[in-house]
């Protein structure tokens, strides 16, 4: 159990039992606090159960908090499979699939074995926006994705000479005009290093993305090759809000209120107040 503060009078508590389908989202118990003077001016707050269910505010909206990130797409391998072995429910991550680079093989060693292995016959010697390997992550009909990283482990085997690799990620959000990863891989043969980036606000509400990488290396040597493993997407599947519920969300700091903020946005504000006579002059 942790509790939680929103920034408005209503506190909650999580109960992490009550995590459903839609989520990866907590949902909370409502308390109201209450200010109490005791003899001699001192105050104290205490929080008094509040007049509606648990988990719930009037009408029977759920609370929910923040969504927490997760793998929305990951790739270890595990039975020599492409497939993406991630807990979101709320999005589809497609099996990982290679264009220009060979058929998908498998090698016996990896963080853990299995690895993804690119033969170096099949990898070009210089950069080609047609040989990539790629995959897809959709969310779930009125779901969108907010993505905040993207890593994967590397490695090169080779047995003498030198045998330079590159790679470079790109992704559909900018049609793969601009890397959001790329770098040089400097460990030696066989030992595995770990890159990463952090996905910027172009990766916020997207309705679907692919990602692409390339690979380029020094050589064909058929005893060279490229090993990859765990190629991981990390972010959030939410519900698409609406844009009046969205903002009023925003600015009180309520999101995991917009379900209970959906259903009230109707009702307005009664301006046909009594006015106040002004005072005439004698």
């Amino acid at each position: 159990m942790r509790e939680t503060s929103f920034a408005s009078p209503l506190l909650a508590t999580a109960n992490s039992e009550n995590s459903g389908a839609e989520g990866l989202y907590s949902t909370f118990t409502g308390t109201f606090p209450t200010l109490t003077t005791e003899a001699g001016g001192t105050a104290s707050l205490s929080h008094n159960p509040s007049p509606f269910p648990a988990g719930a505010l009037p009408g029977g909206d759920p609370i929910l908090a923040a969504p927490i990130p997760v793998w929305v797409a990951h790739y270890p391998f595990t039975g020599n499979s492409p497939a993406s072995f991630d807990p979101d429910p709320l999005s589809t991550a497609s099996n990982l699939s290679s264009v220009g680079l060979g058929p998908l093989a498998y090698a016996t060693i990896g963080v853990p074995a299995p690895a993804l292995r690119l033969s170096a016959q099949n990898v070009p010697n210089s950069f080609s926006l047609s040989s990539y390997l790629s995959f897809t992550v959709t969310p779930n009909p009125g779901h969108v994705l907010n993505l905040n990283e993207f890593s994967f482990d590397i490695a090169r085997v080779f047995s003498t000479g030198v045998y330079t690799v590159n790679y470079e990620v790109r992704s559909s959000v900018d049609g793969f005009a601009a890397a959001v990863l790329s770098g040089t891989v400097t460990t030696g043969s066989g030992v595995w290093g770990n890159v990463m980036t952090t996905l910027g606000p172009s990766f916020m509400n997207l309705s679907g993305v692919e990602f692409r990488v390339y690979f380029t290396d020094s050589n064909d040597s058929k005893l060279n090759s490229i090993l990859l493993d765990n190629i991981t997407v990390v972010g959030t599947t939410v519900l698409i809000p609406e844009p009046e519920t969205a903002v009023a969300a925003v600015g009180l700091g309520l999101l995991g209120m917009l379900p209970w903020l959906r259903k009230h946005t109707s009702r307005r504000c009664n301006t046909s107040w009594p006015r106040v006579p002004s005072r005439r002059r004698p």
